[in-house]
């Protein structure tokens, strides 16, 4: 049999042993800061050229909460470190394939944008494309019985064109690669 205070000591051997990893494996970030002097940033209204109602709130929201939730930089309103100006140019739905019965199989949707983000603090330009085209494909309204990619609707490919936009936005202000 095993003495109490061989698993006493047992346990407070765990117990550091847990308390090391849990503390050890904390806080840590493998992102790298390109501009250490940014730490806000002002996503403007998007202006919306396009022929698709309410894109510019929808847009700007959207990229508000990711940066929010990225936390690398504080959304404000005023006195931003970094701003991000944008407009919509075009949005567009169109074929992308068709089935054996020549009927439409995918559409693509694709955005174009112009996008400038200017350092605030350095009074520069950190990155700028007029003509900066994202796209993504979907495929809604398939019969249940197609064997293809579950259906994804035109929303769902919008979403995942803002979520490369803010992926792209993140590279070009604090990432470093």
């Amino acid at each position: 049999m095993f003495s109490c205070n061989f698993v006493a000591n047992m346990h407070k051997i765990m117990l550091i042993l847990l308390c090391s990893l849990i503390y050890g494996c904390g806080v840590y970030s493998v992102y790298s800061k390109a501009n250490p002097h940014l730490n806000t940033i002002a996503i403007r209204s998007f202006e919306n050229e396009s022929i698709q109602y309410g894109l510019e709130g929808e847009i700007r929201d959207k990229l508000n909460n990711k940066f929010i939730s990225d936390n690398r930089l504080k959304v404000v309103d005023n006195n931003p470190d970094v701003e991000i100006i944008g407009k919509v140019l075009s949005y567009e739905k169109l074929v992308y394939s068709y089935d054996m019965n020549e009927q439409p199989k995918e559409h693509i949707l694709k955005m174009k944008f112009s996008i400038t983000i200017n350092d605030m603090v350095k009074n520069r330009i950190l990155w700028q494309n007029q003509k900066f085209l994202m796209s993504a494909i979907y495929n809604e309204n398939l019969p249940q019985d197609t064997e293809s990619t579950q259906n994804r609707t035109e929303q769902e490919a919008f979403e995942e064109i803002v979520d490369n936009l803010f992926q792209k936005l993140l590279s070009n202000t604090v990432e470093e690669w």
